[in-house]
């Protein structure tokens, strides 16, 4: 801007008095308009749900499991039984009152007859360790439940006086209680623990014919 071409304000003479005639302008720089932006995801996502219409959910492939429950606790004493087993178990064992046999400072005869027997079967018939587990009847139906789920036995050893059926131990009783479980009932322990041999050749006759 050439100082002599206007009229000068005062500032103006002052800069002429310094000797400055002649100011040069700042170019101006064109503003630029901002470039679109690309939308983010969630714009994307909103967008789309827009343009296209609600999907269904995709059923998964799991079986119904009925409504949720909330398992009982296992006492320390069963959950003990579980130490060292690998489901599924071959044998199942138990009698009608070994929980209650369990509890006692001093195993019954009938308690120790059942050891004796599974001792007998793992050395003289070679089953392994994990072919022979135990858990009582004697519990609450929940309870029985989650011992039966877990060791998922293909058959269940029952030593009498009773019997945990009524009627055919193959009968829809028996399916009702072990499921697809197979049910072999042998004789009373307590008559077996009393010195009957008749009774251990029985049981041990039952033990020999089953196999893998």
């Amino acid at each position: 801007m050439d100082l002599d071409e206007y009229a000068l304000t005062e500032t103006q003479r002052t800069l002429k008095r310094l000797g400055i005639t002649h100011l040069w302008r700042r170019p101006e720089i064109p503003q630029q308009e901002p470039a679109p932006q690309e939308p983010g995801p969630f714009v994307e996502e909103t967008a789309q749900a827009v343009a296209e219409p609600a999907r269904k959910p995709v059923a998964q492939g799991f079986p119904d499991q009925g409504p949720s429950r909330v398992e009982e606790p296992v006492p320390p004493l069963l959950r003990s039984l579980f130490h060292g087993k690998q489901s599924p178990v071959r044998t199942l064992w138990t009698y009608v009152g070994l929980f209650a046999d369990m509890q006692q400072p001093t195993p019954p005869p009938r308690l120790d007859m059942f050891r004796k027997i599974q001792a007998s079967v793992r050395s003289h018939l070679g089953w392994p360790e994990n072919d022979i587990c135990a858990w009582p009847l004697d519990v609450s139906p929940g309870l029985l439940a989650q011992g039966l789920r877990f060791f998922a036995p293909r058959i269940i050893i029952c030593f009498g006086p009773a019997s945990p059926v009524s009627g055919d131990p193959n009968s829809g009783n028996a399916a009702a209680l072990f499921g697809s479980s197979e049910l072999r009932l042998l004789p009373n322990l307590e008559d077996m623990a009393a010195g009957d041999k008749q009774l251990k050749n029985d049981a041990w006759q039952i033990l020999q014919g089953i196999r893998n």
